[in-house]
């Protein structure tokens, strides 16, 4: 008699049987034992043989025993190796500084942030079908290549599936918020002491987490914005007060926010938003790596079930395979979910319904508003000496109503009129350069590689002829040269989206080129005084628009990874 189990193998040849015949097959369903289905033969006309092993059925009851004792075994060995594979992967992916940051060990930050669930009887992944089973493995030569591809495939379905939202969500308390300034937050009411850089943590969170700003961070944001705007000395034009008020907004996007995105630790010690950023960004891979690791242990696990099966070696060959296949795949699975995550970001601050810039924008315009129609404000201009009327005389009957009319005028005019917003490629140059990707693997940034898993079947050197157009697009909009809708159109596939992540791609890339260079040439200068312009340079982000580059094709070509050569020559063929 020979006894399988559907989910993993853990029976015996039995001894004296050679008709078939002579067994009787019994299904039962094994919701509650940890598979779907647990498939055995029974002889009806011997109830209490015994297998080679010594087991003895005693009409199923010890099977069951034993099955529940015999997947239990292989669960301890999955999740053994599942926390062995875990741990190791952690190191090579170079997320170890980060844990350590968290103050936490890497099995608990698996369990912690990640809510992870260790393998055990009942795990889908020690389940028929599931593609990590002996089971499934004993499948023979032919099949072995299929099979192994399944598995992988299933692997990276799985992966691709998984809701970052609350991993993200889980790790904002371990570079959070001054913790007073939190408190105050959560009762909605924050103090006027708090200042810009303060709120701006919160902003932080916010655009990790997807844009959802709270609205009394926003509130006291814009509210600080308008308390540092004066008035000009005499009543200004609707055109002079709309200066004044797109320089106030202006001067905190590059000051305040800028900055705190780039996050130079003269400014921000504790890193700040560089911080949120790399823990978002390692949460992201650790993801991947926790279901590629379970994955691989019940592979590993499965494999090492002592089996009649005469292809034992195959077996466990199958499963080394896939394993390392496995690992392969975590490489590329981490590179697009970290590649998806950023090229979302620059969207969330600037263009979405949520976007952070949108409705700190429209906050900071209402106050702005308020402020320069209040009576203060009418009261500022009682006593100008000038006639402020066009004509020479005073329209109506008083000053005051004239200028209570004038302001209320310029209000209206600034309601009308939009505040200046960053477009995409600003922001997304500006993110290039934050702090937080100092340490980010080159091929999640790479426009080629980006565009070779879009266009898949073109050509290396159209890839080339795409990219060296969009990027030399996007550094002419950077030094303020083009508009947005002046950038490249040419494209393998008509998807104006994906256009759009390969320019906010290379505007991202190009950041870090810049940055990459100037951290070079500050390194010459350390332990020097450094002038106060100097420093300022150091400890902010560059803006646009830039000066131009003194040599274009080699600053292409270190943003796309290829040599100056190949930049000119595919230039020189595109304009003859």
């Amino acid at each position: 008699m020979r006894f399988f189990a559907s989910a993993v193998v853990v029976g015996a040849c039995a001894a004296g049987h050679s008709k078939l015949d002579q067994i009787t097959p019994l299904s039962i369903s094994m919701s509650d034992h940890g598979t779907k289905q647990f498939l055995f033969y029974i002889d009806s006309q011997s109830p209490d043989i015994t297998f080679n092993d010594g087991l003895k059925p005693n009409r199923g009851r010890h099977l069951l025993d034993d099955f529940e004792t015999g997947i239990g075994e292989v669960a301890d060995i999955a999740e053994k190796v599942s926390q062995d594979e875990f741990a190791k992967l952690v190191k090579k992916f170079k997320l170890t500084r980060v844990v350590e940051r968290w103050l936490m060990s890497i099995p608990d930050a698996r369990k912690r942030l990640l809510n992870y669930k260790p393998l055990g009887p009942k795990s889908p992944k020690l389940r028929a079908g599931s593609g990590g089973t002996a089971g499934s493995l004993a499948i023979g030569a032919i099949g072995a290549a299929a099979w192994v591809g399944g598995v992988v495939a299933a692997f990276v379905r799985d992966a691709s599936a998984l809701d970052r939202a609350a991993a993200v969500t889980s790790i904002i308390p371990l570079a959070g918020c001054i913790t007073g300034l939190a408190a105050e937050e959560n009762k909605g009411e924050i103090s006027a002491s708090a200042g810009v850089d303060s709120t701006m943590c919160f902003l932080g969170d916010a655009l990790i987490l997807g844009g959802l700003a709270p609205i009394g961070v926003v509130v006291h944001l814009a509210r600080l914005l308008v308390q540092t705007f004066t008035p000009p000395p005499k009543p200004p034009t609707k055109e002079e007060m709309q200066s004044l008020r797109d320089t106030q907004w202006q001067g905190f996007t590059k000051n305040s926010l800028y900055t705190y995105i780039y996050s130079h630790a003269y400014l921000y010690p504790s890193g700040s938003f560089a911080n949120k950023l790399e823990n978002a960004l390692a949460i992201e891979a650790m993801m991947v790596i926790s279901e590629g690791a379970q994955s691989t242990g019940a592979l590993n696990a499965s494999s090492r079930v002592p089996d009649s099966n005469s292809d034992q070696e195959l077996l466990q060959g199958n499963s080394q395979e896939a394993a390392e296949k496995i690992r392969e795949a975590i490489s590329v699975e981490i590179t697009g979910r970290q590649q998806r995550f950023l090229l979302g970001l620059p969207a969330v601050l600037r263009s979405n319904s949520t976007a952070l810039l949108k409705t700190t924008a429209e906050q900071f315009n209402d106050n702005f508003i308020k402020k320069v129609t209040s009576r203060e404000t009418v009261d500022r201009y009682r006593s100008f000496q000038e006639n402020p009327s066009p004509g020479g005389r005073l329209p109506g009957r008083s000053r005051q109503q004239f200028l209570v009319k004038l302001m209320d005028g310029i209000g209206k005019h600034l309601r009308e009129t939009p505040l200046p917003m960053p477009d995409l490629i600003e922001v997304a140059f500006i993110l290039g350069q934050s702090k937080g990707l100092t340490n980010i693997d080159p091929l999640v940034l790479s426009p080629r590689e980006y565009m070779k898993q879009l266009a898949n079947t073109a050509s290396e050197e159209d890839i080339n002829r795409v990219t060296i157009q969009h990027a030399f697009g996007v550094l002419h909009l950077i030094q303020g040269k083009i508009k947005q809708h002046e950038l490249p159109t040419i494209f393998p596939v008509q998807d104006s989206q994906s256009r759009q992540g390969l320019q906010v791609l290379l505007a991202m890339q190009i950041g870090k080129a810049y940055e990459e260079a100037k951290i070079k040439r500050a390194d010459k200068f350390k332990g020097e005084y450094l002038p106060d312009s100097d420093r300022k340079v150091l400890i902010h982000p560059l803006t646009i628009p830039l000066e131009e580059h003194p040599d274009a094709p080699l600053l292409i070509g270190l943003v796309l990874g290829i040599s100056k050569d190949l930049v000119e020559a595919s230039l020189a063929e595109s304009s003859s």
